[in-house]
């Protein structure tokens, strides 16, 4: 009983806190394209609740590992109007951004970041709130920025590059060859032995941004006990942003390896 009550008195301590969740920001869209013929974007930021907030604005390019880990840094290659935003209650504000580098013939990929900034407190408030235990959780919404060479669609393209079996699970390495990011959101696979039995299948939600020229790991459950009797992977992958899904049919060697070197995926 002491544990439950425990629990109990540490939810009412946070949960009273004054200061806990004030802010409510909307955003749209979810996701800014610029091009040589669109070099500014927009954002709308509402306010939907009654206090007023303040924030600032900046950007960070992007990039990813093998594993899928995205890596942020520090980039002056945008101008906002305004960098810092203070929204009422109930109102609605514009965030104009701007690309001012040079379009590159791929797609190069960003964050944009709108940070909540703390409130000024008096030495008292200051002292009154740390007495009374209060805690401020400032929000930070992020929104990816794509800056493309245009408008023009482009084809999906992937290959798969390696397949190797680890600890209860099968790495299949994916490689964007294309000039565009594309977005997973589920996959399914079917693998059979040299007989032409299934040995493994299943379909799962999957979500995995596989940024243009760069490559990432699958990791699949599988029955690797299984790999001396390799046979047939059929891999499909379903993407979040288009109406088109990636898929392939691979031979495995014995030991659940590439039989050959890169494979293209098709898109279909």
């Amino acid at each position: 009983m002491n544990i439950y009550r425990n629990i109990c008195l540490i939810l009412i301590f946070f949960f009273a806190s004054p200061a806990w969740g004030k802010a409510t920001l909307g955003i749209w869209p979810v996701r800014i394209n610029l091009t040589p013929d669109q070099k500014i974007g927009e954002v709308i930021l509402r306010n939907r609740g009654e206090n007023e907030v303040k924030v600032q604005v900046y950007a960070k390019t992007w990039d990813m590992d093998e594993n899928g880990k995205f890596i942020e840094t520090d980039t002056g290659d945008f101008v906002f109007f305004p960098r810092l935003l203070s929204i009422l209650g109930g109102e609605e504000k514009k965030l104009r951004v701007g690309y001012n580098g040079d379009f590159p013939p791929e797609e190069k990929p960003y964050r944009l970041y709108i940070q909540e900034l703390p409130e000024i407190q008096t030495q008292k408030e200051k002292e009154t709130k740390k007495m009374g235990a209060a805690f401020d959780f400032l929000l930070k919404l992020s929104v990816p920025v794509f800056v493309r060479p245009s408008n023009a669609p482009e084809p999906l393209k992937a290959e798969i590059l390696e397949v190797e079996p680890a600890e209860k699970e099968l790495k299949i390495k994916i490689r964007n060859s294309g000039i565009r990011n594309f977005l997973m959101k589920k996959i399914e696979v079917r693998w059979e032995n040299i007989k032409g039995s299934a040995v493994n299948e299943f379909k799962e939600d999957y979500v995995q941004r596989v940024l243009p020229n760069r490559s990432v790991f699958l990791r699949l459950p599988f029955d690797t006990g299984q790999c001396g009797k390799a046979g047939k992977l059929f891999l499909k992958l379903f993407l979040d942003d288009s109406d088109k899904s990636l898929r392939q049919t691979l031979d495995l060697n014995p030991g659940c390896t590439l039989s050959d070197g890169s494979v293209p995926m098709i898109a279909e």
